[in-house]
């Protein structure tokens, strides 16, 4: 994997990681994003230059997980998934 690669995967990540702080209200860093810019990330051109994962379909992913954490499937924050491998 070159530089380049890790890169992009750590922006998404870090994306991933604000969007799922951004559902649990537990965004401390004050960041402009909103999470409607977030989602608009996850839907560009920029994220398909970024990652071949599909990225509506990840927003959906990450919108599910967080039902189910509030539904009590989830407890403590951890999750069943991870999606550290993108």
């Amino acid at each position: 994997m070159t530089e380049y690669e890790y890169l992009a995967n750590a922006i998404v990540l870090m994306a991933v990681e604000d969007y799922r702080d951004k559902l649990r209200g537990k965004d401390k860093r004050d960041m402009t994003d909103s999470k409607a810019y977030l989602e608009r990330f996850f839907k560009s051109k920029w994220f398909v230059l970024l990652t071949s994962v599909n990225g509506p379909f990840l927003l959906k992913q990450l919108k599910e997980e967080y039902k189910s954490e509030m539904k009590g499937g989830q407890k403590n924050g951890t999750y069943k998934k991870s999606y550290r491998s993108i």
